[in-house]
C-alpha cells in the first residue's frame, strides 16, 4: 500500500509538470523589468543611495549637490555597467554640463571599494558657494517670475540672488533694465539705483536650463539705505497729508522750495532731493516729483531724454485728466519756462522715446496757472 501511494504522488506530480499547471512558487521564476530611481532623497551626508545604472549613478551625485552634501556614500545593486568607469565619467558630466553642478560645485573626489558582490563608492564634493546659496536657487520658467523676485530683493536692499531659468533667456541688459524701472516706478522703496552684476552658469549646447546669479551692488550699506527709507517715508508722510491727495500744484511747490538746480555737483536721487541738501540735477527733481506723485495719488512717469541735445529727466504727470509734461528743474533754473507742456510745445526743446510714454496732448499752461 505504502508503495502504491508513494508511485501515485509521483506520477500526480510528473502530470503537473507536463500538463503546465501553474507552480506554487512562480513568483521566483518571474523574470521583471529594472526599475531606475529618478530621484533619491538625502536624509543627512552618511545615507547611502543604491544605484542600478549610468543614469541613476548622475541621479545620485546630482542629489548630493542640491543638497549640499560634503559628502555621500553610492552602493550599486546589481549594476548595469563598470561602476568605476561611470563614477569618473558621471563626476565630470555633472560639474561641466549640469547647470547646479556647473554654478555650485568646485571639484569632486571619489574611492571605489570592492565588497564581494557590490561596489560601495565614497563622494567628496567641495563647493564654490554655500549650502545656503545653492538651497536657494529657485526655477522661474518666465521673464515676469524673475522680475518679480528681482523687484522683491531690491525692495529688501538684499545683495545676490540666483534663479534656473527653464526655457527663459534673461540676460544682463534686461536684468538692468527691470532694475531700472523699479527705480523710476518707486524712489521711496528703492532709495538709489543699485548696479548688478550677472553670471551664467550652463553648458555651452544646453539652450533649456541655466543658472542665472545676479549680484546686486548699492552706494550704501543696507542698514543705512534702511535708515534712509525711514527719513524719506517720514518726510513723505508729513508733506502730503490727506488733505493734499491729488493736488499737484501743492506737489510742485514742495518741490520747487526744497531743491535748488545744479547739474554739476547736484545729486540725481529723491532722497538727497526732499532730506539732504536739496541741491540736485533734472534727473533729482524728476524723482522727487514722482515720489510725492505717487505719494498724492497722482499718475506720473519719469521720463529720460534730451534738451538742447543734453541728456535730460522730466515728468509726465496727469492733471485733472489730461497728460503734461513737467520739467521743474527748468522752471526753477529759467524763471520764464514753461513747466506743462503739450508733445508739441515740448518737441521745441526736448526729445524722447514717445513710444515708451503717454501722449500729451492738451495745449501747454504756464506754471502760475497751477501753483497760484
Amino acid at each position: 500500500m505504502k508503495n502504491k501511494m508513494r508511485i501515485t504522488a509521483m506520477v500526480c506530480a510528473v502530470v503537473m509538470l507536463l500538463s503546465g499547471c501553474k507552480p506554487i512558487f512562480d513568483k521566483e521564476y518571474r523574470s521583471e523589468e529594472v526599475y531606475v530611481d529618478e530621484y533619491f532623497e538625502i536624509k543627512d551626508e552618511t545615507s547611502v543611495q543604491e544605484v542600478k545604472n549610468y543614469r541613476s549613478m548622475k541621479n545620485a551625485l546630482m542629489n548630493l549637490i542640491n543638497s549640499a552634501a560634503e559628502y555621500g556614500k553610492i552602493r550599486t545593486e546589481k549594476y548595469n555597467g563598470d561602476p568605476e568607469a561611470d563614477i569618473s565619467k558621471a563626476c565630470i558630466e555633472v560639474t561641466r554640463e549640469e547647470p547646479m553642478g556647473i554654478y555650485a560645485v568646485d571639484y569632486i573626489t571619489h574611492s571605489v571599494n570592492l565588497i564581494v558582490s557590490y561596489y560601495e563608492i565614497d563622494v567628496y564634493i567641495t563647493y564654490r558657494h554655500t549650502a545656503e546659496e545653492i538651497a536657494d536657487v529657485v526655477t522661474v520658467r518666465a521673464g515676469k517670475e524673475l522680475q518679480a523676485l528681482l523687484k522683491e530683493k531690491v525692495e529688501n536692499f538684499e545683495s545676490s540672488l540666483a534663479v534656473m531659468q527653464v526655457s527663459t533667456d534673461v540676460e544682463q541688459e534686461q536684468i538692468e533694465k527691470y532694475v531700472e524701472e523699479f527705480y523710476r516706478a518707486d524712489p521711496l522703496r528703492v532709495i538709489v539705483c543699485p548696479q548688478v552684476e550677472v553670471t551664467s552658469y550652463a553648458a555651452p549646447d544646453n539652450n533649456i536650463q541655466e543658472i542665472t546669479e545676479i549680484r546686486i551692488e548699492y552706494a550704501y550699506s543696507a542698514d543705512l539705505l534702511r535708515e534712509m527709507y525711514d527719513e524719506l517715508y517720514d518726510y513723505t508722510i508729513g508733506v502730503i497729508t490727506p488733505s493734499y491727495y491729488g493736488d499737484i500744484a501743492h506737489v510742485c511747490r514742495t518741490v520747487l522750495s526744497r531743491c535748488a538746480p545744479d547739474t554739476d555737483i547736484g545729486k540725481s536721487d529723491a532722497y538727497n532731493a526732499l532730506v539732504g541738501d536739496g541741491i540736485v540735477d533734472s534727473e533729482g527733481f524728476a524723482m522727487a516729483t514722482k515720489l510725492l506723485c505717487s505719494a498724492a495719488g497722482i499718475e506720473s512717469y519719469v521720463v529720460e531724454g534730451r534738451r538742447n541735445d543734453e541728456v535730460h529727466y522730466w515728468n509726465i504727470v496727469n492733471v485733472r485728466g489730461d497728460m503734461y509734461h513737467l520739467d521743474l528743474f527748468t522752471a526753477a533754473a529759467i524763471s520764464d519756462a514753461e513747466a506743462f507742456m503739450s508733445d508739441s510745445a515740448a518737441d521745441d526743446y526736448y526729445s524722447w522715446d514717445r513710444e515708451l510714454y503717454p501722449a500729451c496732448n492738451t495745449p501747454a499752461m504756464a506754471l502760475g496757472d497751477i501753483i497760484y
